[in-house]
């Protein structure tokens, strides 16, 4: 099956405008949208299923049937979450747990945006948690200017940060845990400071100097394939379509793919689907033969 996925919207603090302009939602200026999450089996985040007469989530389908996501999944949760994030101001410096690798897509920024991505060099605990206390943290922290076309594979335990004006995707395992490490003393909207949680993300932080693994992709105007990133847990390409592409979703993995700009139709000959930009769709594992035609570019992602 050809699942077309609704996306979930979350208002953030540091949210921006393109999200609510690219999925045509009203823009307001006090709950600014941050996020679109468009694969999501989380609980009170589930992505529902656009063309199916129950309008039923993903979650229910997997349930069922687990292996959609591939022969034999033993997996007791469904494994990965994807988001679009849209900045407006930086983000909290922060840091995931063991569970949550993650993958970052840089699609659109402006000239001076940048991310923050570990450590210049060794730290221990005593050292991070003094300079948290003094609010120095950031100097401590590699700082990124970034381009449209940058990728940053994030390991759990890196402390790290999107900077403003940035928007991207992100492709993460299937975990919403997020610990704030400093959040440049700002207030919510009612005038209070953001809660950190300083004492949980001190014992998962790396304190090691940070391998910076970031790599630039430009993408031709053929029909090409890159791969942005290859991990245990996920696999990213970025597909440019002039034409017709022509895919093979075996039972080894489920596919999933969103339309990063253009158009395009998704077609297995039982379904046919149209697409645009920011639209998700997943295709069970092991559904067989079908393509993307159109002009646009996409986001591919398996296990």
């Amino acid at each position: 099956m050809i699942y077309k996925l609704e996306p979930i919207f979350k208002e953030r603090i540091w949210g921006n405008v393109e999200i609510s302009t690219l999925y045509d939602l009203p823009i307001n200026k006090y709950a600014p949208i941050g996020e679109a999450w468009i694969l999501s089996c989380l609980p009170k985040n589930l992505s529902k299923i656009e063309n199916t007469l129950l309008h039923e989530s993903l979650r229910s389908v997997f349930e069922k049937n687990k292996n959609i996501v591939a022969k034999n999944f033993s997996g007791s949760k469904f494994p990965l979450l994807i988001k679009y994030i849209n900045s407006r101001t930086p983000l909290s410096i922060q840091v995931h747990p063991s569970s949550k690798n993650e993958f970052w897509h840089i699609l659109e920024c402006k000239k001076n945006s940048y991310i923050y991505y570990g450590f210049k060099k060794d730290m221990t605990k005593e050292k991070v948690e003094k300079a948290i206390k003094d609010g120095t943290i950031c100097n401590y922290l590699n700082k990124i200017y970034v381009q449209p076309g940058d990728c940053f594979y994030i390991p759990a335990g890196t402390i790290h940060a999107i900077g403003k004006d940035i928007f991207l995707a992100e492709i993460q395992q299937s975990c919403d845990i997020t610990y704030r490490v400093f959040d440049y003393n700002r207030l919510d909207q009612n005038g209070e400071p953001r809660e950190l949680h300083i004492k949980e993300a001190i014992e998962c932080i790396n304190y090691s100097k940070t391998e910076i693994d970031r790599t630039q992709i430009h993408c031709k105007p053929d029909l090409e394939t890159h791969e942005l990133v290859k991990t245990p847990y996920f696999k990213v390409k970025r597909i440019c379509v002039r034409g017709t592409y022509r895919f093979n979703c075996d039972d080894s993995s489920f596919h999933f793919l969103t339309v990063l700009n253009g158009f395009g139709i998704v077609n297995s000959g039982e379904h046919i689907l149209q697409a645009r930009k920011t639209d998700a769709f997943f295709i069970t594992a092991g559904h067989g033969n079908y393509s993307f035609s159109g002009k646009a570019e996409l986001i591919f992602v398996t296990l």
